[in-house]
């Protein structure tokens, strides 16, 4: 009787050690689960945040485009203008000149433009690399 009454403890005890023992491992597993949860939803985030300040930056470097050949043609009309009065190769050199100008005024203005939207690209590929 005495070897049933310490089996029988012994068995309860056991139990009593599994449920808990689940119920921690439950427990854990939720716990790495809303973990997992978290860090997905900060990734996000972050990629959203990331995106929003990309897309900044590239109207950004797109307005900076615009506004820098703007300027360029009105340089050119200028430089044409002050042109009219001469004759001959003057004028011809001085219409190329206007026009070598405009067009490195236009050439450096796209370079910037393309080289903020490589580093948006890049900054973008890093952000999505490193949420994953």
């Amino acid at each position: 009787m005495r070897d049933l009454l310490f089996r029988s403890t012994a068995a309860a005890l056991a139990a009593g050690a599994l449920l808990i023992g689940g119920s921690v491992l439950a427990q854990d597993k939720d716990t790495a689960q809303d973990r997992r949860t978290v860090d997905k939803a900060r990734a996000s985030d972050e990629r959203r945040t990331t995106g929003d300040s990309q897309r900044d930056a590239r109207r950004a470097a797109d307005a900076d485009y615009k506004t820098a050949a703007r300027n360029a043609d009105a340089e050119y009309k200028r430089a044409s203008e002050r042109c009219k009065d001469l004759k001959g190769n003057e004028k011809d050199v001085c219409v190329t000149q206007a026009k070598a100008q405009r067009d490195k005024a236009k050439a450096d203005a796209k370079a910037k433009r393309d080289t903020a939207r490589a580093e948006a690209k890049a900054q973008r590929t890093a952000a999505r690399q490193a949420s994953r």
